[in-house]
Order: C-alpha cells, then sequence, then structure tokens
C-alpha cells in the first residue's frame, strides 16, 4: 500500500507548495501596491486548492502512519 499512498502524499506536499507560492506571489504584490485589489474568485480559488492539498496530506499521511 505504501507504493500507492508515498507518491500520492509527495505530490500532495508538491501540489501544496504550488499553492502556496502562488498565493504568497498575488500577496506580495498586492502588498507592494503592484495591484490594487485581489480577485474575490482568485483568491478563493486559492483557499480551496490549499485546502485539498492539506486534506490530501493529512489523508495520505494518516494511512502512511497507521501502516
Amino acid at each position: 500500500m505504501e507504493q500507492v499512498f508515498l507518491p500520492l502524499h509527495l505530490l500532495s506536499l508538491l501540489y501544496c507548495i504550488v499553492t502556496i507560492i502562488r498565493s504568497d506571489l498575488l500577496g506580495s504584490k498586492w502588498m507592494r501596491g503592484k495591484i490594487d485589489t485581489i480577485n474575490k474568485d482568485k483568491l478563493q480559488s486559492l483557499h480551496k486548492q490549499a485546502w485539498v492539498g492539506l486534506i490530501l496530506m493529512i489523508a495520505t499521511g494518516s494511512v502512511l502512519f497507521y501502516q
């Protein structure tokens, strides 16, 4: 089972990292004044993506830990 869940766990980690970097870049543009507002739809989408990544990390990590 580890052969399935370990790669899935690592892929979800990569997914979280990419989502967090994209979110930080958007927030950094806003903080530096390069954009006036952050698009609500994009912000909600990034939040949902972060939640999906974290839930996948927790689920796959729990399965790997339980073994």
